[in-house]
């Protein structure tokens, strides 16, 4: 509810924000009125029960990189990190349990999640 300040004829509204209301909406909406459709995210839901992979190529000769997973970020490898220091590394992420990095030939790095 919104209240006219009448003080010294000024038309400033001054609203309670204790009055201010929203939604909470069911699983898979979203929106300030619950009327918009979330869009699926993780592995693709027709194909359940099979590990997420993702292909990765880094073509450097120094620095680092960093790599994020559902809004959760690892903290700095290397360019020529080794296979057991991505894995490690992506382990430590809140989103992601066990994985599996296979590095084929460099600069291409397999993660099944």
């Amino acid at each position: 509810m919104c209240l006219l300040n009448e003080k010294e004829n000024l038309n400033i509204f001054f609203c309670s924000i204790h009055r201010i209301k929203g939604c909470l909406c069911d699983p898979g909406f979203t929106g300030y009125d619950c009327s918009k459709r979330e869009c699926p995210t993780g592995d693709d839901p027709n194909t359940p029960g099979l590990p997420e992979v993702q292909l990765l190529q880094c073509n450097a000769s120094d620095g680092s990189l960093t790599l994020t997973f559902r809004g959760s970020s690892t903290s700095p490898i290397s360019w020529n990190a080794l296979q057991s220091d991505v894995k490690e590394a992506l382990e430590t992420l809140e989103t992601i349990g066990n994985v599996n990095v296979t590095v084929r030939a460099l600069p291409f790095i397999t993660i099944h999640v």
